[in-house]
């Protein structure tokens, strides 16, 4: 049987991989829109945008070695236009948990102003 410990560390390292699928996601979809974008600066937001996808997608990729490193295996991965819905097996149990789609665009917007080295106070 897990500790409460070694739960908290699987909800938080599950909650992670989420948001920076959704972040990297977010930022690919951006990018396309900023590259046909008549913007003044639009090769700058493109660079900009493409560090901030390779820094993301290293992250995603350190926390899903986080995942295995656990026995964490995602079995199913469903958006729905309020929710983000995750099923996967962990310690012989499968799980579903279920994040909003609101609280996720916050969550990637905090991650984005942590790696653009500034806060929102």
């Amino acid at each position: 049987m897990e500790t409460v410990e070694e739960t908290i560390h699987f909800l938080e390292t599950l909650k992670k991989s989420v948001v920076l699928e959704v972040l990297v996601a977010a930022l690919l979809a951006d990018r396309k829109r900023l590259a046909a974008a008549p913007v003044r600066f639009a090769g700058f937001w493109v660079s900009l945008s493409d560090r901030l996808t390779e820094r993301a997608e290293r992250d995603l990729r350190s926390v899903r070695m986080e995942l295995r490193r656990l026995g964490v295996e995602i079995l199913e991965t469903v958006q729905s236009e309020e929710a983000r819905e995750v099923r996967c097996r962990w310690k012989g149990t499968i799980r579903k948990e279920k994040w909003l789609n609101e609280w996720l665009k916050a969550e990637c917007v905090k991650q984005l102003e942590a790696y653009a080295g500034f806060d929102r106070a």
